[in-house]
């Protein structure tokens, strides 16, 4: 009896306990949770830093060769300035030759040194031009005569020339003709002044040429004719000037008035 009574309040208890378990429903727990990556996420990460980093360094290689490339530009342009301004003193000055003694010089460092400046400064003048800006190249032209007119002594007559030439036809080019007429004759009287009634220099021809051709077309015969007989005088070489049909007009008509003198004188 007493058996058969434990047998029953063991198995009692057994079937509560089952019970109380199925009905509590216990949640399993883990003792650590391993989350899986997001590796398309990360991937996208790295690619994208490695992608800035990469752009990073190009943009500083970029900029130092745009540097390099900035100071090439700008030596091969001062090379390329140098270079044509002193190839149009050059040209212009070619036949520039001086007879008389006394005239042809040396050329020492210094001299080499101003005519290069001359050259900057007369390239400069003539983009200025080129440019629209005539103003700026007249005061360019105006300041280097009157530089090269003030120097106490080696005043280069064909400098000089060069540049009172250039200036004249930039007035003409203005029509400003009574400043180009002042032009020549400042000009002239200079170097009269220094030189006296006898000299030879091609270079000074050459302006008085221009200012013979300048008055021609301002209708003064008489004037040009004269003017481009003292330029032949100091340069045999331009006298196929007076085979222009208005020079021999212009001679023909000197040479009238001279005999209607002469005539009258007699």
């Amino acid at each position: 009896m007493n058996h058969t009574a434990r047998t029953l309040s063991a198995l009692t208890i057994w079937t509560v306990s089952m019970a109380i378990f199925f009905l509590s429903n216990p949640t399993r727990v883990r003792a650590f949770t391993m989350t899986p990556l997001n590796t398309l996420s990360t991937s996208r990460s790295v690619t994208r830093l490695n992608y800035f980093q990469h752009q990073v360094i190009a943009s500083t290689d970029l900029l130092d060769t745009s540097n390099y490339e900035s100071k090439r530009v700008l030596q091969k342009r001062q090379r390329k300035w140098i270079e044509q301004s002193t190839h149009y003193y050059t040209t212009i000055m070619k036949n520039e030759k001086r007879r008389t003694k006394g005239q042809l010089k040396n050329q020492h460092l210094r001299q080499h040194k101003k005519n290069f400046q001359i050259a900057k400064k007369l390239y400069f003048a003539r983009n200025k031009i080129h440019n629209g800006d005539l103003s700026h190249a007249e005061v360019i032209y105006r300041r280097l005569i009157h530089e090269l007119s003030s120097e106490e002594q080696d005043c280069d007559h064909a400098q000089l020339a060069t540049s009172t030439l250039l200036l004249a036809l930039l007035l003409q080019r203005c029509n400003r003709y009574d400043e180009t007429r002042k032009m020549f004759d400042d000009f002239f009287h200079m170097v009269h002044k220094e030189e006296g009634d006898v000299f030879e220099c091609v270079c000074c021809a050459k302006v008085i040429q221009a200012y013979a051709l300048f008055e021609m077309k301002q209708g003064n015969k008489k004037k040009s004719f004269r003017l481009a007989s003292m330029a032949v005088k100091m340069d045999e070489d331009l006298h196929s000037v007076f085979r222009w049909k208005q020079f021999r007009e212009a001679q023909q008509l000197v040479e009238n008035n001279q005999e209607r003198t002469l005539s009258k004188e007699s």
